[in-house]
């Protein structure tokens, strides 16, 4: 597996790209495909796999919203408990969240906007720029600061293998976003190595193949209503309708990255990202409403909760009435699921669920009301 290395040199240079501050280079027998071992070869890169990559690292880093910036995301799910004290106070990648007294949500993402804004040189071959007791450079940028020009060498990142790819370009990325901070090499290299981490525990391959998977997870869901239907149709009190409720919702819970809208789009590099967290708000408000209905433990679910049959004198025909509410609502839940799915992941896909209205900006049926929830540990108990 690659690992892009990084040095980082203060040195003035006198070349076409001036006072170059920040240098990587990626050196291993295996990265370019040299025979190793028993003869196994570790397959290069392409230009346009290098290129892509880029395209969407640098996307990636340059989005201002805290819910899709991954370099924000990064720092907030693993960063601000680091124990480098340079990442867990990151005075020179968010400035502002550092200063802040009261540090919520202060993201003051100036190297993303750098990042859509300077000058960005994608050499075809050859090093960036250096300086000359250096052997080589796979990235570079001109000074630690904000105005800094920023240099990727194409040709020598082909080196990476391709399933390592991204993770190695966006650490990059971010080495660099950091030193136009103001980050010196330690620190720099800090984040791009706790990154790198990150990356592998919460994406991991990006080759993963989550749509059939979801789909599959989805028609099982569908099952579960379904056999909850049947067992209505049998005794309109039968208790194993909660039990298949619930299970519906376990199946959805363990949906790939239902809670994750960086790590379905890249893993489905979809044709509809844009309507991604419509489907997981819609996965979230489901798992959300039956958790109103049910207390959830690790060893499974408990049916002493909220369902109807715990309520003392509860007419037999109002609890059929609720139970067959239930059901109804469920199954128009996961229909609405599956139509957003396939809204996200194909190109030509004509939704069948009619356009609902809105509710806060997340969209929800219109014979049901949802609530959605952005806290996935929330977990109500019958006594609150």
């Amino acid at each position: 597996m690659a690992v892009v290395r990084k040095w980082t040199f203060l040195l003035v240079l006198t070349v076409a790209f001036a006072n170059v501050v920040a240098c990587s280079k990626q050196t291993s027998p295996t990265d370019q495909g040299t025979q190793v071992g028993g003869g196994g070869v570790t397959p290069k890169s392409t230009v346009d796999q290098v290129n892509a990559a880029l395209d969407q690292a640098l996307q990636l880093a340059s989005e201002q919203g805290v819910t899709k910036n991954i370099f924000v995301q990064f720092w907030s799910d693993k960063g601000s408990k680091s124990k480098t004290s340079s990442i867990s106070e990151p005075v020179h990648v968010f400035p502002a969240y550092a200063e802040a007294a009261t540090p919520d949500k202060q993201f003051d993402n100036k190297f993303a906007l750098a990042l859509t804004q300077n000058r960005i040189t994608r050499r075809a071959q050859g090093d960036c720029p250096h300086p000359s007791y250096e052997l080589d450079a796979d990235a570079s940028v001109s000074q630690l600061n904000y105005q800094a020009d920023i240099c990727f060498s194409i040709g020598n990142l082909t080196a990476t293998a391709p399933s390592d790819l991204l993770k190695q370009v966006l650490a990059l990325v971010l080495h660099e976003a950091t030193h136009m901070g103001g980050a010196d090499e330690a620190e720099a290299r800090a984040w791009q190595t706790e990154f790198i981490d990150y990356f592998g525990t919460r994406i991991g391959d990006i080759s993963e193949n989550i749509k059939d998977t979801t789909l599959a997870g989805i028609t099982k869901a569908h099952l579960y209503v379904a056999s909850a239907q049947d067992h209505f149709n049998q005794d309109s009190a039968d208790q194993r309708i909660a039990g298949d409720l619930a299970a519906m919702s376990a199946v959805l819970e363990h949906l790939p990255y239902w809670n994750d809208p960086i790590a379905i789009k890249l893993k489905l590099n979809p044709p509809h990202p844009e309507l991604i967290e419509k489907y997981t708000d819609v996965v979230a408000s489901t798992v959300n409403d039956v958790r109103m209905h049910f207390e959830g433990y690790h060893g499974g679910w408990k049916l002493e909760s909220w369902h109807p049959v715990d309520m003392p004198g509860l007419s037999s025909a109002a609890l059929a009435a609720a139970n067959q509410e239930a059901i109804t609502r469920y199954n128009k839940a996961i229909d609405h699921i599956y139509d957003m799915f396939l809204s996200v992941t194909e190109l030509n896909y004509t939704s069948t669920t009619s356009d609902p209205p809105t509710n806060h900006g997340i969209k929800v049926f219109k014979t049901i009301s949802i609530p959605v929830y952005t806290d996935w540990n929330f977990l109500p108990k019958k006594d609150n």
